[in-house]
C-alpha cells in the first residue's frame, strides 16, 4: 500500500515514473498467500495492499497510465504454444457493457446513481461531478444469465474438447466482475 503512495506522490512532482508489471491478487489468491505467510495478518493489510495498483494509481493522479514497450534485443523470444491455434473469445449476449445505458453527458452537473429497494426506500449508492461532453456508463447484469452463460461455457469446452480461459477485472471491479467471477467458479466447482 505505501509503496503505491509513493509511487502516487513521486508521480505527481516529476510528471513521469517506470513501472514495471505487476499483478493485483483476488480474494483466492489474497487466502493462499494469508496461509503460506501466518505472520501477516490479514486484517491490517493496508487498504491499497490488494487493490489494483494501476487503478490507484490512475485515480490519484486524475489521469492515464501509458504503456510503452521495451525493447530487447539481446533476448531470444520463443513463440508460445498457441500461436497459430484457433482461439475464441466468447461474452455473454446479454448485460453488462453491452446493455448499458451510456452517453455523452448533455450539460455540466452531477451524476447520481440511486436505489430504491422493495421498501422504497431511495439510497445514493455513487456520486460524481461530471462536465458537458463527459461519458458515463451504467452497466447490470441478472446473475442467472451469468449462470445460464456459465454453463453453456463449460459444457461447449467439453463438447469441443477445448482449453479455457476466464478472463474477469474482479480485482479492479470486485462488486461486478468478483460477483461474477464467484458464480462462474461455484458452478465450475459443482457441476464440472
Amino acid at each position: 500500500g505505501q509503496v503505491v503512495i509513493d509511487a502516487i506522490d513521486a508521480l505527481q512532482r516529476h510528471g513521469v515514473g517506470v513501472k514495471n508489471a505487476g499483478m493485483t491478487v483476488n480474494r483466492q489468491q489474497l487466502e493462499d498467500l494469508l496461509r503460506k505467510h501466518p505472520e501477516v495478518d490479514g486484517n491490517n493489510l493496508h487498504p491499497l495492499a490488494t487493490k489494483s495498483p494501476n487503478g490507484a494509481i490512475r485515480k490519484g493522479i486524475s489521469g492515464n497510465i501509458t504503456r510503452e514497450d521495451i525493447q530487447f534485443r539481446n533476448l531470444n523470444i520463443r513463440r508460445p504454444e498457441w500461436v497459430g491455434r484457433d482461439i475464441e473469445v466468447d461474452t455473454m449476449e446479454f448485460g453488462g457493457i453491452k446493455d448499458s445505458f451510456n452517453q455523452l453527458s448533455m450539460a455540466t452537473g452531477v451524476v447520481k446513481l440511486m436505489f430504491v429497494g422493495s421498501s422504497g426506500d431511495p439510497v445514493e449508492l455513487h456520486r460524481r461531478e461530471i462536465r458537458k461532453g463527459d461519458p458515463w456508463l451504467l452497466a447490470t447484469n441478472d446473475i442467472e444469465d451469468v449462470k445460464a452463460w456459465a454453463h453453456r461455457f463449460f459444457q461447449r469446452a467439453i463438447e469441443e474438447k477445448r482449453d479455457l480461459y476466464l478472463g474477469l477485472k474482479d480485482t479492479v471491479i470486485p462488486g461486478y466482475d468478483g460477483a461474477m467471477r464467484s458464480v462462474i467458479e461455484d458452478i465450475y466447482h459443482s457441476d464440472y
